[in-house]
């Protein structure tokens, strides 16, 4: 079955559904080389998902750098509709007019946080 795995950076907002949404936002990147004519251009990139997996497993990024780490709560959402972010669902969309967004929703069963070994606080 097709399984999804994406590392996504915390960001200020501290909401998985900001994290997601900054993954699959559409940038800008500059002084790329034209393949046809040399020339540097800019282009514009998106990520998004082919196709909705059964499964989706997200790995919060909350290393700035090895020193810092953001700490806090990150928002999630029990369900999460992934039509946002499925490129396939994008293409449907336009051509049932939305009939397929019950399609995409994902339940939220688990969030998996590792576990540090501290020997002075135990598991924490």
């Amino acid at each position: 079955e097709p399984c999804y795995g994406l590392s996504l950076g915390v960001i200020e907002d501290m909401s998985l559904i900001g994290a997601l949404s900054f993954y699959t936002v559409i940038k800008e990147i500059s002084d790329v080389s034209c393949s046809s004519c040399g020339s540097k251009i800019t282009v514009k990139k998106r990520v998004l998902l082919e196709q909705r997996a059964s499964f989706l497993i997200l790995h919060m990024k909350r290393f700035l750098s090895p020193e810092y780490k953001i700490k806090g709560h990150v928002d999630f959402p029990l369900s999460l509709n992934m039509s946002t972010y499925l490129l396939l669902l994008r293409t449907r969309i336009m051509i049932y007019m939305g009939s397929q967004f019950t399609l995409e929703r994902l339940l939220l069963l688990a969030i998996i946080t590792p576990l540090h070994l501290d020997p002075h606080h135990g598991l924490g």
